[in-house]
């Protein structure tokens, strides 16, 4: 099999080497695997990963291919707006055969069946090669401790172009089994148990000001490339953050902890001390900044989640906590409601498994986010792109949800999704930052 790795050519979010650590930690291992297998694997990248490269001798597999820089800028101003015209597709057919003909440049007559796209969106690639499973790769549902490494490949992209976004009606109304719906119910309470009840750094206790006060969690991100912007209407993390306050009610606290790529959408220090001033219910802890992935500790203990793309909502669901959504994207699935209009009256209710959501998040585990192992093992990877190369050939990948085949034994999905967990390795504690 032919496979392409494609990192994005940009200088992303202006640092050089940005996608360093998922080339070295992530695709690496799965690169010299799936060649050592016998598959004809290439990578393509931009100048500055291309230096990174030799900076640090990371030992690849397989060839390198590099796309100039000064050739990107002649077709787009900039990452930003390629991206964006990428992602709204409205690039230009010359543009489109601009980009084209620099890949071709590079590649020449090798033509790869499988293309793996890391921030690029997808459809760049889908124009290049039309023949091709090009796949959009993102870390899955669950990527941070305590919670295993999941990943997935999405053959549409990323926020409202992605698998869970175009199918969200049909994910939502699927309607799994009672045994399926238990595997979740079964997950959920083996986690808590054996993971949360132990570890968790963070109290209920200690996030409110009397017993029955309703808190709620706002995971930030952070701002300066379209994979997060084009979420919704917010151009700062600090926009949203001060749409929250003015429409969650005043006693209801308000916890927000901060992306660990927070860049340009950094709220600064002083601005975070200005707004705990003026809203009393907005609340920052300094031991957020003590355990790193503060966000999946804390969701358990709050009533709901209120994010616009972040993945900590489908924790939130899986919890059966509220899921308040406020942009467009694949995280709206799972929602409770996709605003703050009567966000006051939904924290009432008590917690309760959202049935639509369950449906969503069964879906998605058992066909859609697998093991980082499994990225890494050459057998398994390349079954499973055979198997979606085959439901794309016959139309049924991009058309239908359930064309998404399944990863495999179902009950061992779900025993892994807990065996794996670093929590459960002896001698676990929560990682520090």
């Amino acid at each position: 099999m032919k496979i392409l790795f494609a990192l994005d050519p940009w200088i992303y979010r202006d640092t050089v080497g940005d996608q360093l650590y998922t080339l070295e930690n992530i695709f690496v291992d799965s690169i010299k695997s799936l060649f050592d297998y016998g598959h004809e694997v290439r990578l393509i990248l931009g100048e500055d990963m291309a230096e990174a490269i030799n900076q640090k001798n990371i030992n690849l597999a397989c060839e390198v291919f590099t796309i100039p820089l000064q050739e990107l800028y002649k077709i787009h101003d900039s990452h930003y707006q390629a991206h964006q015209a990428q992602y709204d597709d409205t690039e230009t057919a010359e543009q489109s055969k601009a980009f084209k003909k620099l890949v071709v440049e590079q590649l020449g007559e090798w033509e790869p069946e499988v293309i793996i796209s890391f921030t690029t969106p997808v459809s760049v690639w889908k124009k290049c090669y039309p023949e091709a499973l090009s796949m959009q790769f993102e870390n899955g549902i669950f990527s941070r401790t305590p919670y295993p490494y999941l990943c997935q490949l999405d053959p549409f992209g990323f926020l409202a172009k992605s698998y869970a976004a175009v199918f969200s009606k049909e994910l939502r109304d699927s309607d799994i089994s009672p045994e399926q719906s238990s595997r979740i119910s079964k997950l959920k309470i083996e986690y808590e148990h054996n993971i949360f009840d132990k570890f968790n750094p963070f109290s209920r206790e200690g996030l409110v000001d009397y017993k029955e006060q309703k808190v709620v969690l706002v995971p930030l991100s952070y701002n300066g490339v379209i994979i997060n912007d084009a979420a919704s209407k917010y151009k700062s993390q600090l926009d949203f953050l001060l749409d929250v306050m003015y429409r969650v009610p005043k006693d209801t606290i308000v916890l927000f902890t901060k992306h660990s790529l927070q860049m340009k959408g950094e709220i600064p220090a002083k601005t975070e001390e200005y707004l705990m001033k003026k809203f009393p219910n907005l609340r920052y802890d300094e031991k957020f900044d003590r355990y790193a992935f503060a966000s999946q500790w804390l969701t358990p203990l709050v009533d709901g989640i209120i994010s616009i793309n972040s993945t900590v909502a489908y924790h939130g669901a899986f919890w059966s906590k509220k899921v308040f959504t406020v942009g467009e994207c694949e995280i709206n699935s799972v929602a409770t409601a996709e605003n703050l209009d009567k966000i006051e009256g939904y924290l009432a209710e008590p917690d309760k498994q959202d049935k639509k959501a369950n449906n969503v998040l069964y879906h998605l585990l058992s066909r859609y986010c697998f093991r980082l192992e499994d990225f890494w093992d050459a057998k398994w990877l390349a079954d499973r792109l055979e198997k979606l190369i085959a439901s794309q050939k016959i139309g049924k990948l991009e058309t239908d949800f359930t064309g998404m085949p399944l990863l495999g034994d179902e009950d061992k999905i779900f025993d892994s999704l807990l065996k794996d967990s670093p929590a459960m390795k002896e001698g676990y504690q929560p990682r520090l930052r």
